[in-house]
C-alpha cells in the first residue's frame, strides 16, 4: 500500500510531540518496508481532523480509511464530527485523551475500534523541568497545604471562592506568576496537588504532579489509559466519577466540599501520602515517557486494517 501520514512536524512547538511524531513516521518506514509512507504536513483548516497539532493520521488514499492516533484532550471531537469521518472512516483509533465513554461504548455507538493510550506531557520542556525539580517525597519538608494552579472556571472558580481562607489550601489562576518552569518549581514544594477535570476529563497536571512525586487528589477517573490509573493507589479519590466537563452544570458546591473533606482527612497521613506519591512516580516513570509511548504505538497499530 502507498500510505499518507498527516502530522505537524512542528507539533505546536512541543518537543515531546515532535520527537514522538518523527519517531513514529521513521518507525513505520522501518517496520513495514512492504508499504510506502509519505508525509504531508498538517496545516490549519485541513478537513482531516481538528486540531491538527496533536494528531497523527495514516490514510490509505485508495479507500480513505484512516488509522488515527490522537493526543487531543477532547478526543470525542474525533468521533462526533461525522462530516469528517463519513469521508475518512476510522478503522483504528488510539488515544483521545479525556473521553468519558469506554472503548466498548465507542465500538457500539460509532462502530470504531478504539484502544486507550498513554499521553506525553503537554507543556514544552515539562520533562526537563520534572527532572530538574523532582525529589524524594519527605512529608515534613513539604508545605503542609494542597495546591491548585491553572485556569479558573467552573468548579475551579467555586473552589477558590469557597476555600479562600482555608489554612490547608492554596489556589492560583493564570493571572498568577506560576507558568512554565515556575509552575513546576512551586508545585514540588507542597504536600498535595489538587486536580480538577479540565475541558476533557483528565488534566495534564495529574501527570506533572506524579512526575514530581507529589500525591494527587482528584475525582475518580472514567477515562481509561492503556495502563490504568487506580484510585487510592496512584491518586487519592476525592469524589465519585462524573463524566461531564467542569464547564457543564454539576454541583460545584458539593464537589468543593468533598475535595476539602478529603484534603483535611489525608493531610496528616504521611504514610498514605508517601505511598501515593511513590506509586504515582513509579507509574510516571514506567508509562509516561515518550519512548515508551512510541513502542506502545507500534505494539497496538494494525496496518492491515487500512486495506
Amino acid at each position: 500500500m502507498n500510505l499518507i501520514c498527516y502530522f505537524d512536524k512542528k507539533a505546536g512547538g512541543n518537543p515531546a510531540f515532535i520527537h514522538m511524531f518523527k519517531s513514529m513516521f521513521e518507525g513505520l518506514q522501518l517496520r513495514f518496508p512492504e508499504h510506502q509512507f509519505t508525509h504531508i504536513q498538517a496545516e490549519p483548516g485541513m478537513d482531516h481532523l481538528p486540531p491538527y497539532i496533536s494528531n497523527f493520521l495514516i490514510i490509505n488514499p485508495e479507500n480513505n480509511k484512516v488509522i488515527l492516533m490522537s493526543l487531543w484532550d477532547r478526543g470525542m471531537d474525533c468521533l462526533t464530527d461525522q462530516t469528517i469521518w463519513k469521508k475518512f472512516p476510522i478503522v483504528q483509533y488510539l488515544g483521545g485523551l479525556g473521553m468519558s465513554i469506554s472503548s466498548e461504548e465507542i465500538k457500539k455507538t460509532y462502530g470504531i475500534e478504539h484502544i486507550p493510550f498513554q499521553y506525553p506531557l503537554g507543556v514544552p520542556n515539562a520533562y526537563e523541568y520534572i527532572d530538574k525539580f523532582k525529589t524524594d517525597y519527605i512529608p515534613n519538608k513539604k508545605i503542609k497545604k494542597a495546591i491548585f494552579m491553572g485556569a479558573l472556571y467552573g468548579i475551579r472558580e467555586t473552589f477558590k471562592k469557597l476555600t479562600k481562607n482555608h489554612p490547608l489550601i492554596e489556589v492560583y489562576g493564570n493571572d498568577d506568576p506560576y507558568h512554565g518552569i515556575e509552575y513546576f518549581k512551586k508545585l514540588v514544594e507542597y504536600k498535595i496537588a489538587i486536580s480538577f477535570n479540565g475541558n476533557g476529563e483528565l488534566c495534564m497536571r495529574d501527570f506533572e504532579a506524579m512526575g514530581l512525586k507529589i500525591p494527587v487528589v482528584r475525582s475518580e477517573l472514567v477515562t481509561q489509559f492503556y495502563n490504568r490509573l487506580i484510585p487510592d493507589v496512584h491518586y487519592i479519590k476525592a469524589t465519585e466519577p462524573h463524566d461531564e466537563s467542569i464547564r457543564l452544570n454539576s454541583d460545584h458546591n458539593l464537589l468543593t466540599e468533598q475535595f476539602v473533606n478529603t484534603i483535611e482527612s489525608v493531610i496528616d497521613d504521611d504514610v498514605l501520602l508517601t505511598r501515593i506519591a511513590n506509586n504515582g512516580s513509579d507509574y510516571f516513570e514506567k508509562y509516561c515517557g515518550v519512548d515508551y509511548m512510541i513502542e506502545l504505538y507500534f505494539k497496538l497499530i494494525n496496518i492491515n486494517k487500512l486495506k
